[in-house]
């Protein structure tokens, strides 16, 4: 019996000793960040601490742990790998990473848009239709280059995404913004589809800055939005709910307080008082006011 066990013994060791070995290559090329289901790990540790009133990003933590504890290079290495090598000039981690393998979950996070997120838990399917849709909103503009480049696979984009970047010296975003200088070799490495690491770096470092902003955003609307409502309708209970909303938050997030502007919260008030048609006149552009008093008069003449 023991000689039957034997081999399927060494399998097993063999089989992990594969894993093993699989984890060090991906650790090694796409670092700690692109270890399997690490993102959607992430996600949901961050979705439940937001929930709890925390400014937090879980990705923003290990930076400042890792960095703290290891110096800028080492915290950078544990991350993202080789791509943080000095010299480097693409971003491997992007390419090798496995952090992201269930779709959707950062519908578990609270932030302004949950676009991307939907996209995801529709597949590739969904970023044709997308694409198709936005292709066909440049060809109505009359851009026709930019509607015929948007339904074209991926590897054509990164071509004209490299000629453009070698064209103008720079990488540019979706709305034609400069995002950083760049060289004509990370030109070349875009067009087999790397993205630079000068570009990947400071695209992530202005992501978790947004992160952070929209965060604060959303908090400090929903605590100004709840405060009005209790001035409005006379129910100072509400109003120091709010209070304690607000002093809750500057407890958890001393780094990112919030300061309600009674001036916002009395517009509040005013609008939440007026009528539908008031509120839209007085929203309403200095150029178009005159427009949308006109045609909101004829509404209420029917």
């Amino acid at each position: 019996m023991a000689c039957a066990g034997a081999p399927g013994s060494k399998e097993r060791a063999a089989g992990r000793r594969a894993a093993l070995y699989m984890l060090a290559v991906l650790m090694l090329m796409g670092g700690a960040d692109g270890l399997p289901f690490e993102q959607d790990l992430e996600d949901a540790v961050d979705g439940i601490l937001q929930r709890l009133g925390y400014n937090f990003s879980s990705k923003r933590s290990k930076q400042v742990f890792l960095t703290d504890t290891l110096g800028q290079g080492g915290g950078d290495f544990v991350l993202k790998g080789v791509s943080s090598m000095p010299g480097m000039p693409v971003d491997v981690a992007g390419r090798f990473g496995m952090g992201n393998l269930i779709p959707g979950t950062g519908l578990l996070t609270k932030k302004d848009s949950y676009t991307r997120d939907l996209g995801e838990l529709a597949g590739p399917a969904g970023d044709i239709a997308k694409r198709a849709f936005t292709g066909a909103g440049k060809l109505l503009a009359g851009d026709l280059a930019g509607a015929a480049l948007d339904i074209t696979p991926a590897a054509v984009r990164n071509i004209a995404k490299g000629a453009d970047m070698m064209t103008t010296g720079a990488y540019r975003d979706a709305r034609g913004y400069n995002v950083n200088d760049t060289s004509n070799a990370e030109a070349v490495m875009k067009m087999i589809g790397f993205q630079p690491n000068s570009t990947a770096d400071i695209q992530e470092a202005k992501g978790q800055a947004l992160n952070m902003v929209g965060q604060n955003r959303m908090r400090s609307m929903e605590i100004a939005e709840h405060w009005a409502q209790g001035l409005a309708a006379g129910d100072m209970a509400m109003v120091g709910e709010a209070r304690a909303w607000r002093d809750d938050w500057n407890a958890k997030n001393p780094g990112t307080p919030i300061t309600v502007s009674m001036p916002d919260v009395i517009r509040r008030v005013r609008a939440m008082r007026q009528d539908a048609m008031n509120r839209t006149q007085n929203t309403a552009p200095a150029v178009l006011k005159q427009t949308v008093r006109r045609e909101l008069a004829e509404t209420r003449t029917h």
